[in-house]
């Protein structure tokens, strides 16, 4: 089926306001990942779907295409999978050119994808944590380690460094609501995956080793949000540089 639906993309002409078979296909995959019948997003990408496909469901005119390509770079049964370079990349990608979104739905929708990968994030961390500590521990015995991390910390550290880049930067004077509400949505889940424990020493293990969203001594970013008159949103956000 992937194979005829691949065909059709190539062949596809019309309204590009349709789903089509681009649509199907990331539908079919997304489904597919999420009942654990793709072993990991980099085995989809390999040899089912190549990254400019991927890349045309994120930028999709319709909005279920582009739901869809994201559900499946963020959802997987296993909350412990690890999150692959390429996926990052185009998550990264997706969040540049869709904070504007006007539907409330379709924030919703979204905001919940991308917690959902936040999550994976924290949890496969302490996964990577160990490998790498594994890794040390043989290097220094001098044996060799046949386990790869296929990603390290440090990786993780950039992308939720350079998500919250982007996020803040949506939120400049003029911004619009939707571009607003968005990043502050994000953002929020970002703070959920990785809280801030005031007054205890971090554990190099736990989340908040991984990414924290604070500053020793660095800027802080007050937003705004003007949600009706005579009432706001007040988002006070610190970004680890």
């Amino acid at each position: 089926m992937v194979k005829i639906l691949q065909a059709s993309i190539d062949t596809e002409a019309g309204a590009c306001n349709r789903r089509g078979a681009l649509g199907a296909l990331m539908a079919c995959l997304r489904t597919a990942r999420a009942h654990g019948h793709l072993q990991s997003a980099t085995h989809a990408w390999e040899s089912l779907v190549c990254g400019a496909r991927i890349k045309q469901g994120l930028i999709h005119q319709h909005c279920q295409v582009r739901i869809d390509t994201l559900g499946l770079l963020c959802e997987s049964n296993r909350s412990t999978e690890v999150v692959s370079p390429e996926e990052m990349q185009w998550v990264q990608f997706f969040i540049t050119y869709n904070l504007n979104s006007q539907s409330p739905g379709v924030r919703q929708q979204i905001c919940s994808l991308l917690k959902k990968l936040f999550c994976r994030i924290q949890e496969s961390s302490q996964v990577l944590y160990k490998l790498e500590q594994r890794k040390s521990t043989l290097d220094s015995e001098n044996r060799s380690s046949r386990e790869q991390p296929p990603v390290s910390l440090q990786q993780y550290k950039n992308f939720m460094s350079s998500v919250c880049d982007i996020l803040f930067e949506a939120l400049f004077p003029g911004s619009s609501y939707s571009t607003r509400f968005s990043a502050l949505s994000i953002l929020g889940s970002v703070a959920e995956a990785f809280p801030v424990s005031e007054g205890c020493p971090p554990r190099p293990e736990d989340s908040i080793g991984l990414f924290e969203l604070e500053v020793p001594m660095g800027v802080r970013y007050h937003v705004v949000l003007e949600t009706e008159p005579g009432s706001s949103i007040r988002a006070a956000s610190a970004l680890n540089y």
